[in-house]
């Protein structure tokens, strides 16, 4: 697998930068080109691959619809993520049963877990590759204190931010966005906080 080294802008002006990997993907691999591949290696017909491969999303999809996790054995198990819809903290229906609302609450992503095996096998497999120079995430044009004043004037007209909201809204990368934000959210003077964790997380003005 190839790489490459992306510097990440600096954000404190501290005149530090930070560089990551990031993987250099090659083109997505489509369900006619899997089942030709899984035919030649089991020896089943294309038309047979093609139906199990159907007949698993179909169940997976039947399973996960009534609230079902999936595991499949050297693959990993598949499950529904909720959360509310755009403009509903949690914290607005918490005081009272009489105040759930199914339609506050919404299907944020279908979410997989890679079996621990497989992860740890692809480990052993995967040979890494470093191409071409650490490229550069390009800077954008405004100053930090312009980028929290936008952000303050989005939070009033609205509950919470999302990262890759403001990424929109600055010009920003997602990486680069969500590092800002994450510095803004620990600096108290900004009056900027944040709730939920993970891909839960959104950012919100201070009370």
């Amino acid at each position: 697998m190839q790489y490459k080294f992306r510097e990440l802008p600096d954000l404190s002006g501290e005149g530090k930068r930070k560089v990551y990997p990031k993987a250099d993907h090659f083109p997505v691999i489509s369900t006619d080109e899997l089942v030709k591949e899984i035919a030649n290696l089991t020896g089943f017909n294309a038309g047979t691959t093609r139906g199990v491969i159907e007949g698993l999303v179909d169940r997976l999809t039947s399973y996960i619809e009534i609230g079902h996790s999936v595991k499949v054995d050297g693959l990993g198990v598949f499950y529904i993520s909720l959360g509310m819809k755009d403009g509903v903290k949690a914290e607005e229906i918490k005081s009272g049963e009489d105040r759930y609302n199914t339609n506050d609450v919404t299907i944020k992503k279908i979410t997989f877990s890679a079996d621990r095996d497989w992860v740890r096998d692809l480990k052993k497999r995967i040979v890494l590759e470093k191409v071409g120079d650490v490229s550069e995430i390009a800077e954008v044009k405004t100053t930090a204190d312009e980028r929290l004043a936008m952000l303050k004037n989005y939070l009033k007209e609205h509950a919470y931010i999302r990262v890759a909201t403001y990424a929109k809204m600055t010009g920003q990368s997602r990486s680069v966005a969500s590092i800002e934000l994450r510095k803004f959210s620990e600096d108290a003077s900004t009056g900027i906080g944040h709730e939920g964790v993970r891909s839960t997380k959104v950012y919100v003005l201070k009370g």
